[in-house]
């Protein structure tokens, strides 16, 4: 984790492990100079206003927790519950931080929060906890203020009780705590010096801890996650002793021989950023602090090919924040640090299926170093972080509401832009018809909303009343428009076959001009003129409202108009439109012959 520029300013570097976050020594330049430190994928990013993300409301608050707490732990429980472990509450300059030995209870159902009364048997910050297979929370290492801790606790939650276990070999903060199929837990790295990449197993039918073969890169603040075949994979970090140390490095440990071996690195150095699996295998890693800067990168590993491929970025570079799996195979990414150290209130949603960020809505707060934990259903806890007591739920949006992909939406639907009941993946059904949104029915006739008909072209086939793709042959296709220089109609010919393009025929309007919006018009060319600029050139308004052709100027008074000779112009637009029907005609014999 990091320290935002603003508090390191405020704060002695001389304890850190009692510190929120740790300070990169990139971060804090770039801090100083707005326009510098920032990560280059940021160019690339799409842009987002604050109104359309309060356009989106998917969050809403819910009962907050006794005490503000940032680097807390939140596990879910076998029964749906959620554990918030410890944590801490920054203080001031003159006031130090508060640590917690305190646990509280999230109940989805009540929407509450209530205090367990057993304390954990030390205060504890930046710590790791996991849920193991017999449904009890392991708690282990992090640090109460300005010395870490090597001990480490077991939560019961039928008896709401505290035990600890035998110490553990090394201090650990920052570190990772993998559950493997065995049931062992692996605690990996955050240890201060030159065992920064120390490891330890937990068996928890001995209850006892064993040291394992250290990492091969000193790391705190990486990510650690349970690959398909049992394994686990380490990215990133940054050097316990040294935090301008940022890595790129990844490696994987094998539980069976006890090695770890590098593997493909990342193609930036992070630390402070989030790694999700997917169902597939799939490492989707998001966001983190490099040594320039707070990244929006986002890159995938796939371990059959050890091999990173770049994603889109995020809409916002991002840090200490949290990401969540949901049930419908996205990745939900809420709050953290931007590249102004301020607390993000955004989040975002990657859809794994179509590989898009989609904005989903803003936080009621901003968040870092907060907890975030899935409750099921597409639901997602979020509690706390820095100065927050505060929780909110994300839930998915029900049928109706507006969306972008399938994940945002309860019902795991998105059709034509609203969250649909159904698949609603019929010929000519829509999901978006008005007054019946996020209920699947049949299309408007003469609409295609899915492009069952054809891909949108003016001549191709559309829905009829039954239901499937009529044809529009012998039906006009373009409205009537005029030329630039407003000298000529166009007008829409009739389609000839289903899918082609659309035919026109142009129209001179001599000696009037092309005028769709007049009461004049017919067929788009003007039949009378109420002043010089409804005639064409070498044509003039007459008192009886006729443009007619304006006499030789050498020859004739200039203040007459009716007489002189009539200037050769192109053919009358009403001759022009009765050879446009008789190819209307030919088009429509041509279509009863086909049928």
């Amino acid at each position: 984790m990091i320290l935002s520029a603003r508090r390191a300013q405020k704060r002695d570097s001389a304890a850190l492990p009692g510190r929120a976050w740790i300070l990169v020594a990139g971060i804090a330049a770039a801090s100083c100079a707005p326009t510098g430190g920032l990560d280059p994928a940021l160019d690339d990013a799409p842009t987002q206003s604050r109104q359309a993300l309060d356009d989106k409301p998917t969050w809403a608050p819910t009962g907050a927790m006794s005490v503000a707490r940032q680097n807390a732990t939140a596990t879910r429980l076998t029964d749906g519950r959620v554990l918030i472990a410890g944590g801490q509450r920054l203080g001031s300059v003159d006031v130090g931080d508060v640590y917690f030995e305190s646990a509280e209870l999230f109940d989805p159902v009540a929407g509450k929060f209530s205090i367990v009364a057993a304390k954990m048997a030390t205060k504890r910050s930046q710590h790791a906890a996991a849920v193991m297979s017999n449904g009890q929370v392991l708690v282990v290492g992090g640090t109460g203020g300005a010395q870490s801790t090597t001990t480490a606790e077991i939560f019961d939650p039928k008896s709401g009780a505290w035990t600890s276990t035998p110490p553990l070999a090394h201090d650990h903060w920052g570190a990772t705590l993998t559950v493997l199929p065995t049931g062992r837990v692996l605690l990996a790295g955050g240890t201060p010096g030159a065992l920064g990449g120390a490891s330890e197993l937990f068996d928890p039918v001995l209850g006892a801890w064993t040291e394992v073969a250290s990492m091969s890169t000193p790391r705190r603040y990486h990510t650690a996650t349970l690959l398909l075949n049992g394994r686990v994979l380490v990215t990133g970090g940054q050097a316990p002793d040294d935090p301008s140390k940022i890595s790129a490095d990844a490696e994987i440990w094998n539980p069976t021989t006890d090695v770890w071996t590098y593997v493909a690195p990342l193609s930036i150095p992070r630390t402070s950023h989030t790694a999700t699996r997917f169902d597939d295998g799939l490492v989707v890693v998001v966001g983190g602090a490099t040594p320039t800067g707070i990244t929006a990168a986002v890159e995938r590993y796939n371990p059959a090919q050890d091999a990173w491929t770049k994603l889109p970025v995020m809409q916002s570079a991002r840090a200490i924040h949290s990401a969540t799996l949901l049930d419908g195979g996205a990745v939900l990414v809420a709050g953290g640090l931007d590249s102004t150290s301020s607390e993000l209130r955004s989040s975002e949603l990657f859809d794994a299926a179509t590989e898009r960020w989609v904005v989903n809505g803003l936080l009621g707060h901003g968040r870092v170093a907060h907890t975030a934990e899935a409750l099921g259903g597409g639901a997602v806890l979020v509690a706390g972080g820095e100065q927050q007591s505060s929780a909110e739920i994300y839930r998915p949006a029900e049928s109706g509401q507006p969306c972008e992909v399938d994940p945002q939406c309860a019902s795991d639907h998105c059709v034509d832009g609203v969250c649909c009941a159904t698949a609603c993946s019929g010929t000519c059904v829509t999901c978006a018809l008005a007054g019946a949104e996020g209920t699947c029915a049949p299309a408007s006739l003469g609409t295609d909303p899915h492009h069952d008909c054809g891909q949108g072209g003016p001549c191709d086939s559309v829905c009829d009343p039954s239901g499937a793709c009529a044809a529009r042959v012998g039906e006009a296709c373009v409205a009537t428009s005029c030329t630039a220089d407003g000298t000529q109609a166009i007008e829409g010919a009739a389609c000839v076959v289903v899918g082609g393009a659309c035919a026109t025929i142009t129209v001179g309007c001599a000696p009037y001009r092309c005028g769709l919006n007049s009461p004049f018009a017919l067929f788009g060319c003007l039949t009378q003129c109420r002043s010089i600029d409804d005639c064409a050139e070498g044509y003039a308004c007459d008192p009886e409202g006729k443009c007619r052709a304006r006499p030789d100027v050498a020859a004739t008074d200039p203040e007459t108009c009716a007489a002189g000779p009539r200037a050769p112009g192109p053919p009358s637009a009403v001759a022009a439109w009765l050879a446009a029907l008789a190819v209307l005609a030919v088009a429509r014999r041509a279509s009863r012959r086909a049928s």
